[in-house]
């Protein structure tokens, strides 16, 4: 990915999300650009406040940056835009690889809950969406990826194969078979879980194909948020990679239900790969 975008409001939430995504920009080269978003619209104050409060929004911005310590410089963007538009349109502007936010967090200026900001972006994305709880941890240690050969865990795995390459961690390609799944006879108790690791191992291909140590774990009768979570835990320092749309161990599962359930049980960054991502 060559532009990460992170949505920032100075709350606690985003501003960790600004340290995990500088700490993805780093190793991979990319160039990060925070947002201030929410601004008071020009169409309702005076031009001469709108610019007065414009230049306060960026000097804070740039002094939260700076307060973080960050290796990557940052570009910055202050839009009065609703956060939910601006950090799409700033996405697409930037052509970005990422778009970054906190799980929580209000913002003093614009009175908008960036929680609400994440949960109406995981519905909707149209771009990887990283959502970073305020206590995860910033460094990226390993990837834990949800496959079931749907076109959204395809596209996760191809990202998940470019992320963990740049960030060179190892990968543990989850799959969940959700109960009554019989994929071979019942008289060949083995075969199933047989089956099912060697199209694991076809779906987690870029991965693989990227020199990316991949470990295969699949389970049964249990539900995909559970057997994330425990994959998750197992490796502390991990973060989530999800698609979108899934099917298979990720039947009848509405968008955004998997990661907004990870974000919470897990409490770790999970990123959401939209099915067409390419």
């Amino acid at each position: 990915m060559e532009r990460i975008v992170v949505g920032v409001d100075g709350s606690p939430a985003s501003l960790k999300a600004l340290s995990w995504a500088d700490g993805i920009a780093q190793p991979s080269g990319a160039t990060l650009v925070v947002v201030r978003a929410g601004l008071a619209s020009k169409a309702d104050i005076s031009r001469d406040l709108y610019a007065e409060l414009g230049d306060k929004a960026r000097r804070e911005l740039d002094g939260w940056c700076k307060d973080r310590g960050l290796a990557v410089t940052p570009e910055s963007v202050v839009s009065d835009e609703d956060p939910r538009v601006a950090l799409v349109a700033v996405s697409g502007e930037q052509q970005a690889g990422l778009l970054v936010i906190g799980a929580r967090g209000t913002s003093s200026l614009a009175g908008t809950f960036l929680g609400g900001v994440a949960q109406h972006l995981a519905q909707h994305p149209t771009f990887p969406l990283a959502i970073v709880p305020a206590d995860a941890a910033i460094e990226t240690r390993h990837i834990v990826v949800g496959v079931d050969g749907s076109p959204g865990s395809l596209a996760s795995a191809r990202f998940c194969a470019d992320l963990a390459s740049a960030l060179a961690v190892s990968v543990t390609a989850v799959h969940a078979q959700e109960p009554f799944a019989e994929w071979v006879p019942a008289s060949d108790p083995d075969g199933w879980q047989r089956h099912a690791q060697t199209q694991v191992r076809e779906w987690a291909a870029p991965i693989a194909a990227a020199d990316v140590p991949v470990e295969v774990v699949v389970d049964r009768d249990i539900h995909p948020v559970a057997a994330l979570t425990r994959a998750l835990q197992a490796r502390p320092g991990s973060i989530a990679v999800v698609g979108t749309r899934g099917q298979g161990g990720f039947a009848g599962l509405r968008l955004g239900r998997v990661p907004l359930q990870l974000l919470h049980h897990a409490g770790c960054p999970v990123v959401i790969v939209p099915h067409g991502q390419a």
